[in-house]
């Protein structure tokens, strides 16, 4: 099973990646997302091929920890991550190319094998779910994204001086 949704987001390629890798990004704007553990703690500033870690996802109240590793790393491009619970393997691409000036094509790739007899039946209503679920979720990015973007060109705010009030000493 493949699906493959993009969505244009209106920020610099670096941010959009970085909001999609930086695992305390995600957790602002995922609906799923609820945990990284990381097996080096280091590996979590320092993201490239080969970093392994378990990702917890909660869906409908119940609690599923991914193993996952990156098999592709291409900083502010693209990123692939195999993930594996239980009895399935999931591969997803995430991959960010300029549109147009200002604005980043993403598009996010997830490919399942489907093995089982029951994977097969149930798999036009899996595909129906899986791609309501990435759409939401690269929606949620995409605001998440561009509210990240326009809040970094509004200039810091000064504070008012504060007037001290003269003491009626003479």
């Amino acid at each position: 099973m493949n699906i493959s949704i993009s969505i244009d987001i209106a920020a610099p390629k670096e941010m959009v990646f970085e909001s999609y890798i930086r695992d305390s990004y995600v957790m602002e704007w995922s609906e799923f997302v609820v945990e990284y553990k990381f097996k080096e703690e280091e590996d979590r500033e320092c993201i490239k091929r080969g970093v392994t870690y378990t990702r917890a996802e909660e869906y409908l109240g119940r609690f599923v920890d991914i193993q996952s590793e990156i098999m592709e790393y291409e900083p502010n491009r693209r990123v692939t991550v195999k993930g594996a619970c239980e009895d399935w393997e999931v591969w997803t691409n995430f991959q960010l190319e300029q549109h147009e000036p200002g604005v980043m094509r993403v598009t996010l790739t997830h490919t399942r094998e489907v093995v089982a007899l029951w994977d097969r039946i149930s798999s036009l209503v899996t595909r129906w779910v899986l791609r309501k679920q990435l759409k939401q979720e690269l929606t949620r990015l995409k605001a998440f994204v561009e509210r990240r973007y326009q809040n970094s060109l509004k200039p810091p705010e000064v504070p008012e001086p504060v007037e001290q009030a003269e003491s009626g000493e003479d």
